[in-house]
Formats: C-alpha cells, structure tokens, sequence
C-alpha cells in the first residue's frame, strides 16, 4: 500500500514547534504507524494512550523493506493510582 508524501514548508515556524504540530496531529490520527526506537514515536503512543486510542491503532511501526512481519513496539500501559 503507498500513500502520497504530502510536505509542508513554513519558514515562520522554528523546528521546534513544528515538531509539536507533528506531534499533535499523530496523536489524534485514527491510526499512527511509528518508526522502530523512536522518542518521538514513543511520546505519541503515550499520548494517544492518555487519549484513549485502542492499542491496535496506536501501537505499530514501519518494517523494513523486504520484511513484512516486524517485531512490533513494547505496549506499555499507564497505571493511574
């Protein structure tokens, strides 16, 4: 399955808060699909935990290419006291 790499430049915003905007949209993405030990990755499956997204669409990564069934990221639940 491809999609279309759809890019956008804004020379206003610092790196930074571009990350964030990143950030925020694959939080709230139906499904998110990260990169293999990834921080960044990592922060949005905590976040679309705290947002409630099941763990089917939250916890996924990209395999290489050639491999089609990849060792899929640790789903590591909050516990609230």
């Amino acid at each position: 399955m491809r999609f279309p790499v759809v890019q956008y430049k804004n020379d206003d915003l610092p790196d930074g808060a571009v990350a964030i905007i990143d950030q925020w949209i694959c939080a709230h993405a139906r499904f998110f699909i990260g990169s293999h030990v990834s921080t960044f990755s990592y922060r949005i499956q905590e976040d679309r935990e705290i947002l409630g997204f099941l763990p089917k669409t939250t916890f996924n990564r990209l395999c290489p290419d050639g491999v089609e069934d990849c060792e899929q990221p640790a789903k590591w639940k909050i516990v609230y006291d």
